[in-house]
């Protein structure tokens, strides 16, 4: 018995609904004077470039199983969203993610819930990033994370985490929540699986214990 594949793209523009070919469509232009638009996708497999209108000013995306996406231009005209390098969008105002490319880039403050959704192996966190919304990562799979600032994490945030093979670098400037370590010990196994840079000054392992630079012990592992 085969595995049934489903696929669905469907764009809602200013309350209307449109139905599109999911195993045909290649690009999605959104036409200027939409205002509001929820763009829901699911394994899309040639679709290559979404384009979105100075209009716009309310977006929402639910997007899964896309792996030629690889464009999400923005017009520069637009107040409220931008876009860096056609790879990603963010909310202007607040430096917010909310739809990532496997790219999140330096000047990101703030990741949202499932904005980081198709598949990649290392997550190299910008030095700007102060918060990660839950389940902003939703790819299942091993990956190996690199903190790079101040950061703080929702519960879930890293729900992408596959328990064997993951595996988390504090870079020189990475300092984190308590809740990331509540999070890190669902899917790091092993001490061998958490690597802190030589020159940060916040953490470090010693005989498989992880300490803050006060000494103090942070339990990852029994």
């Amino acid at each position: 018995m085969g595995i049934s594949i489903q696929y669905w793209a469907e764009i809602v523009c200013d309350g209307h609904s449109e139905r599109l070919n999911a195993k045909e469509v290649t690009s999605i232009v959104i036409k200027e004077g939409t205002k509001r638009c929820s763009i829901a996708l699911y394994t899309v497999p040639n679709l290559a470039s979404i384009e979105l209108p100075a209009s716009v000013e309310e977006l929402e995306f639910q997007i899964d199983g896309c792996p030629k996406l690889k464009k999400i231009p923005v017009d520069p005209a637009n107040r409220v969203y931008e876009s860096k390098d056609d790879r990603c969008v963010l909310l202007k105002k607040s430096a917010t993610l909310i739809l990532g490319l496997n790219y999140i880039p330096e000047g990101v403050k703030r990741i949202a819930s499932r904005a980081c959704c198709e598949p990649t192996f290392v997550i190299d966190l910008p030095s700007s990033l102060e918060y990660v919304e839950a389940r902003a990562f939703i790819d299942q799979g091993p990956h190996r994370v690199i903190v790079n600032s101040r950061l703080q994490a929702e519960k879930t945030a890293f729900s992408c985490f596959s328990r064997f093979g993951s595996a988390v670098e504090l870079g020189e400037d990475a300092l984190v929540s308590p809740d990331f370590f509540k999070q890190a010990i669902d899917f790091l196994l092993t001490p061998k699986q958490l690597f802190i840079s030589a020159a940060n000054r916040n953490y470090r392992i010693k005989d498989g214990h992880l300490y803050t630079k006060d000494g103090e012990e942070i339990k990852l592992w029994d």
